[in-house]
């Protein structure tokens, strides 16, 4: 394994982040594990500084805010998990005004990476109706990858789940509805299986997002296939400019991947 490169001091690494540009920041981002002991201060406060004023940063202060999310969930940053769930619990849109597509793109990854071992804080953001729902799905979602990724009981969750779609949820048609019967799906959590047919028929499910069909699949396919692809699809972050390389913000080269 090579050794983290040090081209860019933390001040430096920083000033890069907080730059408004149209190209990835690759070498502060190969930097930022060499100093990841004297970055995960100022990164936190980033994060702070971000919900503090969702709607009015200045927009280098919110692109650090972005990268700063990436950096602590890659370095599995507990201390980030209070913060991530302040930031999703946001009223309103104001979550996704400073995070954007970040959200529903890698939040459940954001919270599973940083999860102290305390499950509550996430089944109190399900639970918390003043939070946006795409918000509370991403939670919803981070529970079934935290199964998947080996770091709480499948079991733990799957009843979670059972309780969640039998009393938990209010019955009434929104995403976090739809979110729980992916995580279901991807977990294989069979035993929710017949209260998700239930949430069909009582039309609480987007069927133009997961239709009935594809519970039918899960249920009669092998067992591990749709945790496998889910482990494939969602690993943890490992790499930032990676992970990062679909921000609409940076240029493409003709004929590139978006």
């Amino acid at each position: 394994i090579k050794p983290p490169q040090r081209t860019r001091t933390p001040e430096q690494i920083l000033a890069e982040l907080s730059a408004v540009r149209d190209t990835q920041p690759i070498e502060a981002l190969k930097s930022a594990d060499a100093h990841r002991e004297a970055l995960t201060g100022p990164l936190l406060q980033a994060i702070e500084r971000g919900i503090a004023d969702p709607t009015g940063l200045p927009e280098g202060e919110a692109m650090l805010f972005s990268y700063a999310a990436y950096l602590l969930a890659k370095w599995r940053e507990t201390r980030a998990y209070p913060l991530f769930i302040r930031w999703l619990s946001l009223p309103g849109e104001q979550a996704h005004e400073i995070g954007g597509d970040t959200v529903t793109q890698d939040g459940k990854r954001f919270l599973a990476s940083v999860y102290d071992g305390n499950l509550e804080p996430i089944k109190q953001l399900v639970l918390n109706r003043e939070a946006d729902e795409y918000c509370r799905a991403v939670a919803v979602e981070s529970l079934a990858l935290l199964a998947i990724w080996g770091e709480v009981p499948g079991q733990v969750i799957e009843e979670y789940f059972v309780w969640l779609a039998r009393e938990g949820l209010t019955r009434e048609r929104h995403h976090v509805w739809t979110s729980l019967c992916g995580a279901c799906l991807d977990l294989e959590a069979l035993s929710v299986f017949p209260e998700l047919r239930r949430a069909y028929d009582d039309g609480l499910i987007e069927v133009e997002c997961i239709s009935r069909e594809e519970v039918d699949e899960v249920e009669a396919g092998p067992r591990g296939k749709w945790i496998e692809r889910e482990r494939e699809w969602h690993p943890p972050i490992d790499d930032v400019a990676e992970a990062t390389a679909w921000w609409g913000s940076f240029k493409r080269e003709p004929g590139s991947k978006a």
